[in-house]
């Protein structure tokens, strides 16, 4: 055995105490690590599912004041559902 390697098994028996301590920190800080990475993959793919599943909107806009020549322009947007007016002039879902 190296005498590097004997000095440091020396050196962690002298201080057992702190080398647990600061093994279990680190243990600690990669299980977290871990857990808050699959947590985050879990919550995409699940928010990514619902959005496929339920056909949510990626995006929504308000708009105060328009011309009616944009609600056609508008519907012709691929991927944009069919808008309609309702009495009150507001344009919704078909």
């Amino acid at each position: 055995m190296p005498v590097l390697a004997r000095k440091l098994l020396r050196t962690i028996g002298s201080t057992l105490g702190q080398f647990i301590a600061s093994a279990v920190v680190i243990a600690t800080g990669v299980m977290a690590f871990v857990t808050m990475t699959a947590m985050s993959d879990n919550l995409i793919r699940s928010r990514d599912s619902f959005y496929r599943e339920t056909d949510f909107a990626d995006h929504f806009f308000h708009v105060v004041r328009a011309p009616e020549g944009v609600l056609s322009r508008v519907e012709a947007v691929p991927g944009v559902p069919g808008l309609c007016e309702d009495p009150e002039g507001r344009a919704g879902n078909k």
